[in-house]
């Protein structure tokens, strides 16, 4: 999986989404959509984050109950996103 974070115009980054094999095969080859499309129209925007200091039994608890696979681990001031807007750019990390 890869974090897609966005650079806003303050210069701070933030989670923007995250894209998954389950995104890239469902929302892309499943709806059979060109792979030249922008990563933006398939990644799963605003995704449940956890906070790196977090118990694991509640990390384990969340993804077991929403049958997560990929779980983004990131600080609190990247867990606020909001849909990309002018002035800001996206590039990927790896999750």
């Amino acid at each position: 999986a890869a974090l897609i974070l966005r650079s806003t115009s303050d210069g701070k980054e933030e989670l923007a989404g995250i894209c998954s094999e389950v995104d890239i095969c469902r929302r892309l080859v499943g709806a059979g959509l060109s792979p030249d499309l922008p990563v933006k129209e398939i990644m799963t925007r605003d995704p449940c984050v956890v906070d790196p200091d977090e118990d694991f039994s509640v990390v384990l608890q969340m993804m077991v109950k929403h049958r997560f696979r990929h779980l983004p681990v990131v600080r609190a001031s990247w867990a606020s996103a909001s849909p990309s807007g002018d002035g800001q750019s996206e590039r990927a990390g790896i999750c």
